[in-house]
């Protein structure tokens, strides 16, 4: 899917015991950064590992050009192996960072915890932090479901297209998920080829920048989160839009928000699927947040191929089979279900009220920024996250904060972390929001929504209320691990 910037010669410009000290050096040197991994502030040459890498390329290219502190350290929370090997891809240790950070990673006496405590339950129940037996068979049985679902779809029966976006939500866009975080196995192959199925949902290439680079590393920065650029649409004219912040600007055509967020639910699983693809990749960043660092031609050109086939599946042969009227009907109809269901189970984990209230910051931080998984607790909500109907149900999204905390840990294993999470948060004085039920969590959801769009905000007075302090407990100074700076999960 993706090759690294500067692949062709990536084997030559390795370093090696026959290459030239000085030589090597100068190389070294002029560098640009696009060629790099930044982590921590500093930066590694990884090119000649891509294709080592136990989770695949895929996965260590999403950093590639970038600051991907976040994506290192939450992606490898389960182990700290990966660690003891940086210092051997270690280039130009004297530079400056490549950009200031977001937060406070110097100690993470918080998600030092959190980790300890996820490891050892694992080490207790004598299980895999991958897919589950019973995961495996629910991704089985959804598979062949789909496949006779799809059987009947093609010959027309018209339950089909209610039937079709309900089991693709629950199985392929839970593989599009599950398998772009790594999160099924540890054979990278599986996870890979089983988040294809989810190409209908989006392109496995915009979903990695959408999701993992952006918005599991930012969440809830506007800016930065691209989760947060969806329903703007400030032009009068275009699309009914709506703003999801505070700090976005407010037009009057917001005043009629209900329609907009009707009108978007439809679009939710199309727009990023097929409508919204030329503007993503003509402007080279996703959303103007996250930028493509490293497509290739040939990537590129793949990407359209792949999109050229969902559209000709979707919008060219139900018309071909079953003429104008009910093509129109099998087309649209699954696609916009789909969206709904996105919409319905995605928006109410980060947008409500309670997702915006600002993390304490580290006890050890000079300049007030909080822990990376403090922001992460802060910035989402959960909903009935005992419940395995919920879960079946939302693909694992009901337990937001387990997954945005460790990515590549299965959801069939959420309900058994949240109660360590929970105890975690209480601990260390963090913020940890649950709500009992979906219909909660929407009503939130809404809530923020109105408020945020149904007024011009310059008219509002604000009242005279004192700012909410966050209690913040102390931490201990963080024990130096064993081996080396500690790090976090297996591969992926």
């Amino acid at each position: 899917e993706f090759e690294p910037v500067g692949h062709k010669s990536a084997n030559h410009l390795s370093i090696t015991q026959a290459d030239d000290d000085a030589n090597e050096a100068d190389r070294i040197s002029s560098l640009d950064d696009k060629y790099l991994w930044h982590v921590h502030g500093k930066r590694y040459d990884f090119r000649s590992f891509v294709h080592q890498h136990p989770a695949g390329p895929t996965m260590i290219l999403m950093g590639q050009g970038r600051d991907c502190t976040e994506l290192f350290e939450s992606y490898h929370a389960m182990t700290d192996l990966p660690s003891k090997f940086l210092k051997a891809y270690e280039v130009r240790p004297d530079e400056p960072p490549l950009e200031e950070p977001s937060f406070h990673w110097q100690t993470t006496p918080f998600f030092d915890a959190l980790k300890t405590r996820v490891r050892a339950h694992f080490v207790a129940t004598g299980r895999s932090h991958k897919a589950s037996t019973g995961m495996c068979l629910r991704i089985l049985i959804g598979l062949l479901s789909l496949f006779v679902i799809t059987f009947y779809w093609l010959c027309g029966h018209w339950w089909t297209i209610i039937a079709l976006p309900c089991v693709y939500w629950i199985t392929c866009s839970l593989l599009l998920h599950s398998g772009g975080h790594s999160a099924i196995s540890n054979n990278w192959r599986v996870n890979y080829y089983l988040s294809y199925f989810g190409c209908f949902h989006s392109s496995l290439t915009t979903w990695i920048h959408q999701h993992n680079i952006g918005h599991h590393t930012q969440t809830n920065i506007d800016g930065k989160d691209p989760d947060l650029q969806h329903f703007q649409h400030l032009e009068p004219d275009k699309a009914p839009g709506y703003r999801l912040t505070q700090q976005q600007p407010w037009v009057p055509k917001y005043t009629n928000f209900l329609v907009a967020i009707f009108f978007q639910m439809n679009f939710t699983a199309l727009g990023p699927a097929l409508m919204c693809e030329p503007l993503y990749y003509s402007s080279d960043a996703y959303l103007g947040t996250v930028p493509f660092m490293y497509l290739s031609p040939s990537t590129r050109k793949r990407h359209w191929v792949g999109r050229g086939l969902v559209f000709a599946w979707m919008f060219i042969l139900p018309f071909a089979l079953h003429g104008f009227i009910k093509g129109l009907f099998f087309s649209f109809i699954p696609y916009n279900l789909l969206g709904c269901l996105y919409f319905a189970f995605s928006q109410v984990s980060h947008l409500s009220d309670t997702c915006f209230d600002r993390a304490p910051p580290c006890p050890d931080s000079t300049c007030g920024r909080p822990e990376w998984a403090a922001h992460q607790v802060v910035s989402a909500c959960d909903y009935s996250t005992r419940s395995w109907l919920w879960g079946f149900l939302s693909i694992g999204l009901n337990n937001q904060i387990v997954h945005h905390l460790f990515p590549a840990v299965d959801p069939s294993h959420y309900p058994d972390l949240a109660p360590i999470v929970e105890a975690t948060c209480a601990d260390f004085g963090v913020k940890y929001t649950a709500h009992g039920s979906w219909a909660e969590a929407w009503a939130r959801h809404l809530q923020w929504v109105r408020v945020l769009n149904e007024v011009d905000p310059s008219t509002i007075i604000p009242a005279a209320e004192p700012p909410r302090a966050m209690p913040v407990k102390r931490c201990p100074a963080r024990p130096e691990p064993p081996g080396a700076a500690g790090l976090l999960v297996d591969h992926d």
